[in-house]
């Protein structure tokens, strides 16, 4: 650079130049280096670019919708909820060989003295029963699956309720939560009702929000869950080991409230583990 400038600046100097002449070398040598950078800086740029699309190809494989699951629902929305609903309670079977339950896929709602009445607000409490967070929710950003199994009440209809039956249910709502997350990027939060124990018993409620299951959404599903759901005498050890502790503070107990603007608020009170 040093000789460049020395070059133009006696070019300047020569008083028998032409000012079209002292342009003309003037201009040459810098035109050329500057053609050179931006050569190289184009190169930079491509590598750059290059790698990028290499390392977001390679990011997104592992969780892309052909690599995350084998079956993935057809529609959007609320469809998509039904969707995951109907596949995944085809796969859990009571000894017997019939479904264990259906599941329901709604918007948040529920009903009371036969009306029913759309959430527009989770309240969490704490163990010691205040109110620590309240979360505004509606049918863009949550859904709730409702898991019946057909006897009195929505009761499993046969069999002897049990911590196994319990736990396979959990992996039943697991399963659906991860579903829908993976497949509906707009939903943070799924509400899940169990079947209840017994007819005079209230259903549990499973709250989960997507963050609670991010890692299990940033691998294929086959590494979370087992391809065939399994019975209450089936369930592996390692597959127990996850269900408990994916659901260890997410089950609720809960009652309703209206706030003075209409809405209606889902309490919910964390039950012991």
């Amino acid at each position: 650079m040093a000789s460049d400038v020395g070059e133009v600046r006696s070019d300047l100097g020569d008083a028998g130049s032409s000012p079209e002449a002292i342009g003309e070398r003037a201009y040459v040598p810098h035109r050329f280096r500057f053609l050179a950078i931006y050569g190289v800086l184009g190169l930079a740029l491509g590598i750059g670019a290059a790698a990028l699309a290499i390392g977001l190809t390679s990011r997104g494989s592992s969780t892309s919708d052909s690599h995350w699951s084998t079956w993935q629902p057809k529609g959007g929305g609320l469809g998509a909820a039904e969707e995951i609903g109907r596949h995944v309670a085809g796969q859990y079977r009571l000894p017997t060989g019939a479904q264990l339950n259906e599941v329901i896929a709604k918007a948040p709602s529920v009903s009371a003295n036969r009306t029913t009445f759309t959430l527009g607000y989770v309240a969490l409490r704490d163990a010691q029963g205040n109110a620590d967070q309240v979360v505004p929710i509606s049918g863009g950003s949550s859904v709730m699956y409702t898991l019946c199994g057909l006897g009195t009440a929505c009761t499993i209809a046969t069999g002897t309720p049990s911590v196994a039956r319990g736990r396979v249910v959990l992996r039943e709502i697991l399963e659906l939560a991860l579903y829908t997350f993976h497949y509906d990027s707009g939903v943070n939060s799924v509400i899940a009702l169990m079947p209840p124990r017994s007819a005079t018993a209230s259903p549990t409620v499973i709250y989960l929000r997507r963050g609670d299951l991010g890692p299990e959404l940033n691998r294929p599903l086959d590494r979370t869950l087992a391809p065939q759901a399994p019975s209450e005498t089936t369930m592996s050890p390692r597959e127990q080991q996850f269900v408990d502790g994916a659901i260890r503070g997410h089950s609720y107990s809960f009652s309703l409230a209206r706030a003075q603007d209409g809405s209606t608020i889902l309490i919910l009170s964390p039950l012991a583990a």
